[in-house]
């Protein structure tokens, strides 16, 4: 095992207290291997060509077992470490994040404003409390639109990436229901 895979999993397991099973569940399988999975006890179950295992985090990441590479562990980790960085997190580290849910938690803690102030976004668009947002990735790789909403249920404001065609809130909000600009007409929030 890589010196790097071995530091990521002793950070793992400074911080293991403060990993939830949910946590666990929702990072190291990102729900795409029926083959992987956690009991209610915390324990690792995972099956491969020699049957069905079960054991703690440490025996599931062993080489030895067969079942991971280096790089396959530093895939599954990564978005759980961006979580464990606190201050030291960047807003492309909070972008480049795979797991909705952790991006989820780490736009909470990194704060939205904060994030549009980084990235030097501009607002392109705003309808009430909603902004129509751009964010210019270099020229390497396609600008990022967002659009920032409040939920009504819970008055917080959560950013959802829309594609670059989109040109207004409406239009960018019709979008994320699946509905073209014509379709969508706000009677009532619920």
């Amino acid at each position: 095992m890589e010196k790097k895979t071995k530091e990521l999993l002793k950070t793992l397991l400074e911080n293991q207290n403060l990993i939830s099973s949910r946590i666990w569940r929702d990072v190291l399988w990102l729900q795409d291997d029926e083959s992987l999975g956690i009991s209610r006890g915390r324990r690792f179950t995972w099956k491969d060509k020699f049957g069905t295992h079960e054991g703690n985090w440490q025996n599931f990441f062993r080489k030895a077992k067969g079942h991971w590479d280096d790089n396959q562990i530093k895939r599954r980790l990564r978005d759980y470490l961006l979580f464990l960085k606190g201050d030291e997190l960047t807003a492309r580290e909070v972008l480049s994040c795979r797991n909705a849910e952790i991006r989820s938690l780490l736009l909470s803690q990194f704060g939205y404003e904060r994030l549009i102030q980084d990235l030097k976004a501009k607002v392109l668009h705003e309808d009430g409390e909603s902004q129509l947002i751009e964010i210019d990735m270099g020229k390497h790789e396609e600008n990022i639109r967002l659009i920032k909403v409040r939920d009504s249920t819970t008055k917080q404001f959560y950013l959802l990436r829309v594609p670059p065609t989109v040109w207004n809130c409406k239009q960018a909000i019709a979008w994320t229901f699946r509905m073209e600009e014509e379709e969508y007409n706000l009677i009532k929030e619920t």
